[in-house]
């Protein structure tokens, strides 16, 4: 669970390269306060799910699923009849700012992170939230082999026969 933990942090730490984002945090359910507990626009990360297949004598192979979820509050109305309309498209500039600095970062211990999946999720009036989920993964070592003894022989003495 190290390895998750460094991943989410790696992940928030490179976040603060987007100078459109004023919070990035785990998520722990800051949208779902009332008011939610963030500044906007925020950039929240989790993983999403991470998959494990074996690679023999304890070893893994993990597939992970870190979700970062933008969420902003739209206040410019984007119809055509709008003067401001060009200003209503900033939310896909500041996705593409954050896929910029996610897509293709990796460290020594995990694998570039590829972007797998982009979604909006439905939302109060005024705030617009989208997920994208990026894809890595790492290793993980096989366990120890026990540490082997060598078996001693003892030998026990026939006691007399007691009468």
């Amino acid at each position: 669970m190290e390895t998750l933990k460094n991943i989410i942090d790696k992940v928030k730490t490179r976040l603060q390269t987007v100078e459109g984002l004023k919070y990035i945090d785990s998520d722990w359910g800051q949208l779902d306060q009332e008011p939610p507990a963030v500044k906007w626009p925020c950039a929240l990360v989790d993983i999403e799910n991470a998959d494990y297949e074996d690679l023999g004598r304890g070893g893994q192979m993990v597939d992970v699923y870190v979700k970062v979820t933008v969420a902003l509050q739209r206040l410019t109305p984007g119809s055509t009849a709008s003067r401001r309309r060009a200003e209503s498209y900033k939310d896909y500039e500041l996705l593409g700012e954050v896929h910029n600095a996610l897509h293709l970062y990796g460290e020594a211990e995990f694998t570039p992170l590829l972007r797998s999946r982009f979604y909006k999720e439905p939302s109060e009036p005024g705030t617009v939230i989208y997920n994208l989920t990026y894809h890595t993964s790492y290793e993980t070592p096989p366990a120890p082999k026990p540490e082997s003894k060598p078996v001693r022989t003892v030998r026990i003495a026939a006691s007399p026969a007691v009468q």
